[in-house]
């Protein structure tokens, strides 16, 4: 799991936004699990998780956040 952390404005025009910031992956290597149009589109098992774990964030309100553009690194 990656080191994260969370920025917040707190002035001005934006006040309140916030940004999860993850550190930079190595992209030749990245596999994407989700987003825009790939959601629901995986096959193999670990996609299938990552579609299951996203759905039910989805349908859970009472967890108050919704997993989005699952993300990797493909380890050889």
């Amino acid at each position: 799991m990656a080191t994260s952390f969370m920025i917040q404005v707190c002035e001005g025009p934006k006040s309140e936004s916030a940004w999860l910031v993850d550190p930079l992956l190595d992209h030749r290597k990245m596999r994407k699990f989700s987003g825009t149009t790939k959601a629901g589109e995986n096959s193999d098992f670990a996609g299938k998780t990552c579609d299951a774990f996203a759905h039910f964030t989805l349908t859970d309100s009472s967890m108050g956040f919704v997993a989005v553009d699952i993300q990797g690194v493909l380890f050889s």
